[in-house]
């Protein structure tokens, strides 16, 4: 017969079972429920054909062939359904336009998805065994070390760099990444931001035209948001006004431009907003001419 201590082990692990949720505990208390079941059965015919009392080697061959015989084919069907999950998320990861590493503590890479590869113009062979300085071109070794720490001390990181392709050429990525202690290593995902990056330089260096043509001419030029806050001044209105020094050019952007320009009227009396014919000029949206002093 079956040993009371067998029957103990067997009531721990089905207490372990609650902390399983959903296919995975049926699973289990399927496969649990089978050796028990099958197990008995084979006892008692054992009783029934063999004297008593009979060997322990026995009960131990009986155990092992049951184990054996039900446990199998769910092994082979949990091995297959995980390699087939696993093909399919590393084939989502190539299809993916952005680039996905997994690097080591010591910033080896150990698996790079085609998307990396299109993107730096490396194969999969050449990437793999490369460290991250290989590719950043921003980071020395010294402080691409000392990033890798902050990371594992927090968890997760991420941060602007530039990579270097294949031909030499750097371009401008931006990478999230995250410390898997359980597997003891890092999953980075790198998207290409050269588009952005190159818009938004693009967007700076079109306003610094703007401001050369404006600081041209003599006259005084300012915006003014519908919010009556100024937007931006040349050099003429800033010397009108008063602050042509490097800090008012740098403080009127975003400030309101009324108390600036109407103060008061000329006998003392305030100038209210309602009065000011520029922002009668905006709500209107025509053109208006001013004289004033």
């Amino acid at each position: 017969m079956p040993e009371p201590g067998r029957h103990a082990g067997l009531a721990k692990l089905v207490d372990r079972l609650k902390a399983l949720r959903g296919s995975s505990r049926a699973l289990i208390a399927a496969l649990l429920l089978l050796i028990f079941i099958g197990e008995s059965l084979v006892m008692m015919a054992v009783e029934a054909w063999m004297p008593h009392p009979h060997p322990r080697w026995l009960e131990a061959l009986v155990d092992a062939g049951l184990l054996t015989l039900i446990c199998s084919p769910v092994i082979v069907w949990v091995v297959r359904r995980f390699a087939r999950r696993s093909r399919l998320a590393l084939q989502a990861l190539d299809i993916a336009s952005d680039g996905f590493w997994v690097a080591d503590a010591q910033g080896r890479l150990l698996e790079v998805n085609a998307g990396y590869a299109r993107m730096s113009g490396y194969s999969r062979g050449e990437l793999l065994g490369m460290r991250i300085n290989d590719l950043d071109a921003m980071e020395t070794p010294e402080v691409t070390r000392s990033h890798i720490a902050q990371i594992m001390a927090h968890g997760f990181g991420r941060f602007d760099t530039r990579h270097r392709r294949r031909d030499g050429s750097v371009y401008d990525v931006h990478v999230t990444t995250a410390w898997l202690p359980d597997l003891q290593c890092f999953a980075v995902f790198v998207h290409d931001d050269s588009a952005r990056v190159a818009a938004e330089r693009a967007q700076v260096e079109q306003a610094r035209h703007l401001q050369r043509l404006l600081d041209s001419t003599a006259e005084g030029i300012y915006g003014v948001d519908p919010q009556g806050r100024c937007t931006f001044i040349n050099r003429a209105a800033l010397q009108l006004l008063g602050h042509a020094d490097a800090d008012g050019e740098a403080a009127l952007p975003g400030r309101p431009i009324l108390g600036l320009i109407h103060h008061h009227h000329a006998d003392g009396r305030p100038y209210p907003e309602a009065e000011c014919r520029i922002q009668q000029a905006r709500a209107g949206a025509q053109a208006l001419q001013v004289a004033a002093r």
